[in-house]
C-alpha cells in the first residue's frame, strides 16, 4: 500500500494546478487590490514630477510574481542573466 506521508492532504493531486492558481490560494482578490492601492497611494506621495509613478494595477502586479516565479524555478549560470 502506498505511504501519503509527504504528499499535501488539502489538494487535490489529480488535478493539474496552475502556479496563479496556487498563489491565489494564499493572496485572494481583495487581498492583491488592498496591496495594489497600499502601494500606489505610496509611490504617489513619495515621487516627484521628475520621477512621476505609473499607476500599478493588479495584473501588472501578478505579472511581477509571475517572473519572480519563473526565475525561482530557472537558474541561470550568471548573475549578469538576471
Amino acid at each position: 500500500m502506498k505511504s501519503h506521508a509527504d504528499q499535501p492532504r488539502n489538494l487535490d493531486l489529480n488535478k493539474h494546478w496552475h502556479s496563479l492558481t496556487l498563489f491565489q490560494l494564499f493572496f485572494n482578490w481583495k487581498t492583491i487590490s488592498i496591496i495594489v492601492k497600499e502601494i500606489n497611494s505610496f509611490a504617489f506621495r513619495n515621487n516627484s514630477a521628475l520621477n512621476p509613478w505609473i499607476s500599478l494595477s493588479i495584473r501588472k502586479l501578478y505579472h511581477f510574481f509571475d517572473c519572480l516565479l519563473l526565475l525561482s524555478l530557472y537558474k541561470q549560470s550568471s548573475r549578469a542573466y538576471y
